[in-house]
């Protein structure tokens, strides 16, 4: 093992001045002592190299988050002994920001400092990060990577994206008495800043060089946010992790597309057998797709009409505990289980609505409805193997209150087209209350949604101009060898060639 380099405090002044960090700059540091081999004199070395480069007219800035209630004075910072041994220093200055406190000294500190915990959120406007910036300040990573740049939470906060979430902060005021304040727009799970450091040094804002063994990075705040704060507008996953079993990236892409759901009132719901064998597979990805409503009709591999009520009342506290609901429970026409079956498990299971099967007679059909309806269930009939004249003849005999499952997939199957036949037909238009995203190949086997000869992005496009707010249902497509992914993936660009607005909104 080759013995660790020396570093002393003018090494250090002299490779930050290489970077172009001079007298009279603002900036805020985040290091790793041990980075750099063993520094002379440790970390107060390291302050006063930082301290004689910039001089008295310049300030230096440091996090020191710590625990709450967050009291400047006597609360340590969780973030390292470098930042641990400046606090302490005589003369530096603390925010009482609970969340994202800040230690500064120098010319500039009390105005960085000054009502950080008042602002409504830790990272944009009146904070630190952001002051820094306006004073075309400088950010300095010392054997630390972007992880550690806290400025990027700045950046997603400006961008307002929609996976930062609210919290609560507690600190200690300089009466004494404890405060308490929620802020919006706070760092939740881990992100992958990492991944836009590349990006960073091929524009030229991320300046490298080495201090010892201490990889060094030095970036102006300004260009930072210039350069990313647009990009995450423009994309919203830009920061998140694409490891498909990592779940702070499934929960958080999860709550964009969630949002961009809510902001143009598209009612998605997932349907329990297109996730997988069990309710853990489908809370995961039917989080990754944005939706927490679901459609129950197996889980486990069972028919939930064969669920007995200690089953379903366990099932209830699931769902509540992961909150998910329970919004719709599909018959399926060849299920053991009795009707009255399906009806006690949407009332078990607190759900809206039931979806039957449009196969036997007119009459079975409407008794059956008319019990869903006493059980306050509203009630949709799909098409299965069933033409549009066939379907309008059920339509026109049944309640006005039914309302029809439209299943594009079913049409093409008997060889309608179904946007430019089945959707234009005038009974089945004006009765259409759902939509179920299935989609099959030219031999009728399923394919992904808009893949096949559904016609699913014409259908969803125009119902999607009309406002729409029916349930869009996502399906199973088990005949293809495709992952639960590409299925999210091709639900959702169907909903952006309809008219949904991924980036984010100013």
């Amino acid at each position: 093992m080759s013995e660790k380099p020396t570093v002393t405090k003018q090494d250090i002044i002299n490779g930050l001045k290489k970077l172009g960090l001079k007298a009279g700059d603002n900036v805020i540091v985040h290091s790793a002592l041990t980075s750099f081999g063993r520094v002379e004199g440790g970390a107060d070395a390291l302050i006063d190299a930082l301290l004689e480069l910039l001089t008295e007219a310049g300030t230096l800035l440091m996090p020191c988050f710590g625990s709450q209630p967050l009291d400047i004075e006597n609360t340590p910072t969780s973030l390292g002994t470098v930042p641990e041994t400046f606090r302490k220093r005589k003369g530096v200055l603390r925010s009482r920001h609970p969340l994202s406190s800040v230690a500064a000294y120098g010319k500039r500190a009390e105005y960085y400092v000054k009502d950080h915990e008042k602002n409504e959120c830790p990272y944009t406007e009146g904070s630190p990060y952001v002051k820094l910036a306006d004073d075309d300040g400088y950010i300095l990573l010392l054997g630390v990577d972007q992880d550690r740049n806290t400025t990027l939470h700045s950046v997603e906060a400006l961008a307002k994206a929609p996976y930062m979430t609210p919290k609560k902060g507690k600190w200690i005021d300089e009466n004494g008495q404890i405060q308490e304040k929620e802020y919006k727009y706070c760092a939740g799970p881990h992100r992958n800043f990492i991944g836009v450091d590349p990006l960073l040094r091929e524009k030229g804002i991320c300046k490298t060089t080495k201090i010892g063994n201490c990889l060094v990075r030095l970036m102006k705040s300004k260009e930072v946010f210039d350069l990313l704060v647009p990009m995450v507008r423009e994309n919203p996953f830009l920061f998140l992790s694409d490891s498909k079993d990592y779940w702070a990236g499934v929960w958080q892409k999860g709550l964009v597309r969630k949002v961009k759901l809510q902001e143009h009132n598209i009612n998605l719901i997932a349907q329990t057998s297109a996730f997988g064998s069990n309710i853990e597979e489908v809370f995961w990805f039917a989080t990754l797709a944005g939706t927490n409503k679901l459609e129950i009709d197996t889980i486990d591999d069972r028919d939930i009409a064969l669920f007995d009520d200690e089953e379903l009342e366990s099932l209830k506290q699931t769902l509540d505990k992961r909150d998910f609901h329970a919004e719709i429970i599909r018959c399926n026409s060849d299920s053991a289980g009795s009707f009255e079956k399906y009806i006690n498990a949407a009332q078990k299971l607190g759900a809206h609505s039931i979806v039957l099967p449009l196969v036997g007679t007119i009459d079975t059909i409407a008794e059956k409805a008319k019990l869903a309806s006493q059980s306050g269930l509203s009630v949709y009939v799909e098409n299965i193997a069933l033409g549009s004249a066939d379907v309008c003849t059920y339509l026109e005999k049944l309640d006005k209150s039914i309302s029809l499952a439209f299943n594009p997939a079913e049409f093409a199957k008997v060889g309608e087209l179904p946007f430019l036949k089945s959707f234009r037909t005038r009974t089945i238009k004006k009765r259409i209350g759902y939509v179920l995203l299935s989609d099959i190949d030219r031999n009728d086997q399923p394919k992904l949604p808009s893949r096949g000869k559904a016609e699913l992005n014409e259908i969803i496009s125009i119902l999607h101009a009309a406002s729409f707010d029916g349930p869009i249902v996502i399906t199973h497509s088990k005949n293809e060898n495709n992952s639960d992914r590409q299925l999210i993936e091709a639900i959702w660009n169907i909903l952006i060639i309809a008219g949904v607005d991924m980036r984010i909104k100013q």
